[in-house]
């Protein structure tokens, strides 16, 4: 199977499962990093950031048996929407860069993380 697309079936499966379990609580979630540039190598991890109340753990609990079925490293970053308001308002490089290059996979909101990105470009969609 072709790279791309095996990283984009894994990351298919990663937003279903931690939307089932819990959706009510994800205010959003962005790819970023190489997969979401198209610049992904065989060694290359998924990098995805999980904006709402969730904890790592139950980050891990949702990866880690997609790292065992698929062979696919998922490193998820959790971060609360104040946080997250917090360092997009004052501009901080790795938050204005996830969403400058970032792929929104989810947003219980709408608009809420595209109107964070200012003058960046809206990527194109991966799954």
């Amino acid at each position: 199977m072709e790279l791309q697309k095996r990283y984009q079936n894994v990351v298919a499966e990663f937003l279903k499962r931690i939307l089932e379990q819990y959706r009510e609580r994800i205010d959003g979630v962005i790819l970023f990093g190489s997969v979401a540039r198209g610049e992904a190598k065989e060694d290359s991890d998924i990098d995805i950031l999980v904006v709402g109340d969730i904890t790592l753990d139950e980050l891990v609990n949702i990866s880690y048996p997609l790292l065992l079925e698929h062979g696919e490293l998922i490193s998820a970053k959790n971060m609360d929407k104040d946080h997250f308001n917090f360092l997009v308002k004052n501009g901080y490089s790795f938050i204005m860069n996830v969403l400058k290059e970032g792929i929104i996979l989810y947003e219980r909101f709408g608009e809420a993380f595209r109107t964070s990105r200012g003058e960046a470009q809206i990527s194109k969609p991966f799954v």
